[in-house]
């Protein structure tokens, strides 16, 4: 009897990721009644189609763009599915640097300790006092 019924592809959804950063297409959501035996991916980059074999595979995006990804599964009989999702690969946001002053965190930290002391201090002016 032979095998009719196609397997599934599952790539995830759209999502965002960022220029120079490894990036991991994971296709081990896909699944068939029998078994997945191929799972292919396919992008264009620069106008040149880049295919990449397996499971998984990784990836570096060196320009920013949105890049629509395809999944391509098959299985023993030769069924195939296939999905497709969209890559937006944008630039990292700015890291704050030492001259931008001090993080939230830090400031809200700074405050507490400036309270404390305050608080110390004026103890020890009461204590004196009596």
């Amino acid at each position: 009897m032979r095998d009719a019924i196609p397997p599934k592809a599952v790539a995830g959804e759209d999502r965002t990721v960022f220029v120079e950063t490894l990036v991991t297409l994971d296709g081990n959501g896909s699944s068939d009644d029998v078994g997945v035996i191929n799972w292919t991916w396919s992008y264009y980059l620069n106008g040149q189609q880049v295919v990449r074999y397996g499971r998984t595979t990784a990836v570096v995006f060196h320009e920013t763009g949105t890049i629509v990804v395809k999944l391509k599964v098959r299985d023993a009989a030769g069924n195939e599915d296939e999905t497709t999702f969209f890559m937006s690969v944008e630039e990292p946001p700015d890291e704050p640097t030492d001259d931008d002053g001090p993080s939230g965190l830090t400031a809200s930290i700074l405050v507490i300790i400036a309270v404390v002391v305050s608080v110390v201090v004026a103890l020890r002016v009461l204590a004196r006092r009596r």
